[in-house]
């Protein structure tokens, strides 16, 4: 997407942060061809050892970075059990590293931090910035995007009001869903853009929250996954 990569660059350096940037786990061709699913997490973080200056900065074109780097966190584990879950319930009859490298998956603020709070004062701006090139996005994959998943508050009440805007209509939510995991739960969210239907699922943060590849919860899990997945065998 045509001058994107300045575009973080230069508000990057307006805001005055210094812990570096990153915004996609995934090759820059999939801002544009992709195979329907979009993954978006908040923000990128920093420390435990890593040396996260050795990581790209704007795409990962050796394919998705949850598989091709080792983060040593527990949200990459998570979410390789996850996209492998997507993987048998949508396309088990491809091949697995082309579907998971056709995933778009990116951060909603790309700018580094080790807790949210820590991109304050900032962080309001950074918030804007970040539904700006999220609604370009979006708006430019609307009549392909099929499946959409955050995994925080911020990120749903921003894809909200992005939808809003684009014309993509809420149809209903369907009642929250136990993970297995204490009381919290997924939320999934239907919606149409034409003759298309859209799936939004907010999962618990998954930096916190391991609910893939527990035993105990398979069940609930299976219920999710087929829940967030049902609109796209439809179609």
């Amino acid at each position: 997407m045509k001058g994107l990569q300045q575009e973080i660059k230069d508000k990057y350096d307006e805001l005055g942060y210094s812990q570096g940037w990153r915004f996609l786990n995934c090759p820059e061709k999939n801002l544009v061809s992709n195979n329907g699913i979009i993954i978006i997490t908040l923000n990128p973080g920093v420390g435990n050892g890593i040396d996260y200056k050795m990581h790209s900065e704007f795409s990962s074109e050796a394919g998705c970075s949850f598989y091709y780097e080792d983060w040593q966190s527990p949200v990459q584990d998570q979410f390789k059990k996850f996209l492998k879950l997507l993987f048998l319930e949508i396309q088990p009859n491809i091949c697995y590293r082309s579907f998971i490298n056709s995933v778009l998956i990116g951060y909603f603020i790309p700018f580094r931090s080790r807790k949210f709070k820590d991109l304050s004062p900032n962080k309001k701006k950074s918030i804007d910035f970040g539904i700006k090139i999220w609604r370009k996005i979006i708006e430019a994959n609307k009549d392909s995007v099929r499946l959409v998943v955050c995994i925080d508050n911020t990120t749903l009440r921003a894809l909200k009001e992005i939808f809003s805007e684009l014309n993509i209509k809420e149809e209903k939510e369907i009642d929250p869903l136990s993970t297995g995991w204490g009381k919290y739960q997924a939320n999934i969210f239907h919606y149409s853009y034409g003759n298309k239907n859209i799936t939004l699922l907010k999962l618990p943060h998954l930096s916190r929250f391991r609910i893939f590849g527990r035993e105990i919860a398979k069940n609930k899990i299976d219920t999710i996954m087929k829940a967030a997945t049902h609109d796209m065998k439809d179609q």
